[in-house]
């Protein structure tokens, strides 16, 4: 839930009334979430293929 409430834009099936456009620029990334202490990270994403 953290992850989600997070994320500001809606993407795929993850869908937001409060944020209806996708934002590339600022989310196309991966978000990491720890249970021990609530916590966020995030990483890139990889747009090549493995050619």
């Amino acid at each position: 839930m953290h992850s989600a409430e997070a994320r500001k834009e809606s993407r795929g099936a993850h869908a937001r009334e409060d944020f209806t456009k996708r934002e590339d620029g600022e989310w196309m990334k991966h978000t990491l979430h720890w249970y021990e202490k609530v916590r966020l990270e995030y990483r890139p994403v990889h747009m090549d293929t493995l050619d």
